[in-house]
């Protein structure tokens, strides 16, 4: 049985209702999650539902966009620590382990919660033309135009179709390695560990070698 999410910092029984919206939201999708679920591994009356949300869509609303100024704090940060790292031209290795790399580490390695919010999030995105999610979703798109810039910089030369279609394979790589947190995270534990750098770097050169070659 799952253990019921702790309270945040502020220690509201909304904080721990969102917490536990965010497992099962990752794990079941927004058509899949029962409400009385979500808030039975929260340890709430189903009759708050109402009082803090009014809806499954604004609870929904609610939990993927809990942690999203944060997580844009977070990413604009790391990737503008690459551009100084690089002075301006980062190869196109370097920003594919950056992307990959910040998604599968606070995943895998941050713990407090991160890994039900990536994983609610490529799920999300997995049906992104689904309602409610679409919308949503579009709250993040800062992360494919600061990844979008960061290719201009590796790649000055290309096409503006051939960097569309590179963040394509970058988005789609990185999802899916996030839907796959069973596996990848019965691979990291092994008597011989796969650390998430690792699964990051290999992703990295895997794809950076081939968004160079359709570049040219």
């Amino acid at each position: 049985m799952s253990k019921a999410p702790g309270k945040a910092a502020g220690g509201t029984k909304k904080e721990a209702i969102l917490a536990a919206a965010e497992r099962i939201f990752a794990d079941k999708g927004f058509h899949g999650a029962a409400v009385r679920e979500i808030f039975g591994l929260a340890r709430a009356n189903t009759g708050l539902m109402k009082y803090y949300f009014s809806s499954k869509e604004n609870l929904f609303a609610e939990t993927i966009l809990r942690r999203s100024a944060e997580l844009e704090t977070m990413f604009h940060r790391e990737m503008d620590a690459l551009v100084e790292r690089t002075g301006g031209h980062p190869s196109m290795e370097d920003v594919c382990l950056a992307y990959t790399g910040f998604f599968l580490k606070l995943a895998y390695d941050s713990g407090d919660g991160w890994h039900y919010y990536l994983k609610l999030l490529a799920n999300a995105n997995s049906v992104y033309d689904q309602s409610p999610v679409g919308e949503l979703l579009d709250r993040f798109s800062f992360i494919l135009t600061k990844t979008a810039e960061l290719i201009r910089l590796a790649l000055p030369a290309a096409p503006e179709p051939a960097i569309e279609k590179s963040l394509l394979y970058l988005e789609a790589s990185t999802t899916t390695v996030l839907l796959s947190s069973r596996l990848v995270s019965s691979r990291i534990h092994r008597s011989e560990p796969l650390h998430s750098s690792d699964i990051a770097g290999d992703m990295a050169r895997f794809f950076a070698r081939a968004i160079v070659i359709h570049c040219m």
